[in-house]
């Protein structure tokens, strides 16, 4: 057997994209095409041109936070008794009901990276995070 050929799919070293999800609306944000400065938030405070500190005021793009990351599948197991390595289709179908949401697994290992998302991967990643988000409501 040839070594080209046994490789069909590997993981990347970091994540491509970012899923957002604000009802109704879904983002999808190409980390790997991002300027390398887009995706660092200031570990100081930043100062005006006199020198003063400036509050961060809320709101302000800086002071982003991040309550808690959760992977969906962990309070899917706790409350419902999903298995741990659960698709987002299997816990479409246990947690919320929605029936036969498999997705095209080709998609899924798809190049995420590309500059130009297929369409295909475009309504993956967005069932993806409104699916995720759909659970965390049901969840909490």
């Amino acid at each position: 057997m040839d070594s080209s050929s046994s490789v069909l799919w590997w993981v990347p070293a970091r994540a491509a994209t970012l899923q957002l999800c604000v009802l109704p609306n879904c983002l999808i944000f190409q980390l790997y095409h991002a300027p390398r400065r887009a995706l660092l938030l200031p570990r100081r405070p930043r100062r005006d041109p006199g020198g003063a500190v400036e509050p961060q005021r809320r709101g302000d793009a800086d002071a982003l936070e991040v309550g808690e990351l959760v992977d969906v599948r962990e309070p899917a197991h706790e409350l419902r008794g999903c298995r741990l390595g659960a698709s987002m289709g299997e816990l479409a179908d246990e947690v919320l009901g929605i029936y036969r949401m498999g997705k095209d697994n080709a998609v899924g290992r798809s190049d995420w990276e590309d500059e130009d998302l297929t369409w295909e991967q475009v309504e993956y990643a967005c069932h993806d995070v409104f699916l995720s988000y759909l659970i965390t409501i049901i969840m909490d």
